[in-house]
């Protein structure tokens, strides 16, 4: 357990008052605290430690907030679908963006006409979750041009099979399919944006798992975030 009291201070003197410091100070104070079985959700870091990762992530651009990015464990950081999303709003601030799931019994229809992207997609049953996830596509529209970018089930069971934490990803499925499409479609259309977050979403998973943190200590982590969208 920390003292957010003096994290915030430290922030502060660091990196002045404002909005995001705020965000990522209540973030760790929701998340300050041990779980059912005694363990730490902070993973035994210290202020300055955590001090450090906002440092490196706000660098970027990324608000270590538990929406736009994620603690997992072991001073690793989970940069979300929401994260990809607000880093191109930021400089594109009319940017629209769609980003969902196709599900079995769904119709998507997508075409190109002279540079538009004209796309259908018919929701056989929006309340059900059951159905398994067959593909996700994500569209950004702005001042630059419209993108489309898909996703279908070979391309992500790669993906999980290189991954790390497959279970996080058994869990999170459909978090993990968003994050995936619209990092695919960030990477291919606005890489001189997402660059340097790619490369620090890259790193934190590319080297081995640290052993010592049990799997439900990472999914606890993860739990907070649940999906926001802000």
């Amino acid at each position: 357990m920390i003292e957010i009291k003096n994290l915030k201070e430290a922030v502060i003197n660091h990196q002045g008052e404002s909005s995001d410091v705020n965000k990522f100070i209540a973030y760790i104070d929701s998340i300050n605290k041990t779980d059912r079985n005694g363990k730490d959700l902070l993973f035994n870091m210290k202020s300055d430690q955590l001090l450090k990762l906002y440092i490196k992530y706000i660098n970027v651009g990324i608000v270590l907030d538990g929406v736009n990015a994620v603690i997992t464990a072991y001073e690793r950081v989970f940069i979300t679908w929401v994260g990809y999303k607000n880093k191109v709003l930021s400089v594109y601030p009319e940017s629209a963006f769609d980003v969902q799931l196709v599900r079995d019994g769904d119709m998507f229809q997508v075409a190109k006409q002279s540079g538009k992207v004209v796309y259908t997609h018919d929701i056989s049953d929006p309340f059900s979750s059951n159905k398994g996830i067959i593909g996700a596509y994500c569209i950004i529209k702005n001042k630059r041009g419209e993108a489309l970018e898909t996703l279908g089930l070979d391309d992500y069971d790669k993906m999980k099979q290189s991954a790390m934490m497959k279970s996080t990803w058994d869990k999170w499925a459909s978090e993990f399919w968003l994050k995936s499409v619209i990092k695919r479609a960030c990477k291919r259309h606005f890489n001189d944006i997402v660059e340097e977050i790619d490369k620090l979403d890259n790193q934190d998973y590319q080297h081995d798992e640290d052993n010592s943190v049990s799997e439900r200590q990472k999914l606890a982590i993860l739990d907070s975030y649940d999906g926001k969208d802000t």
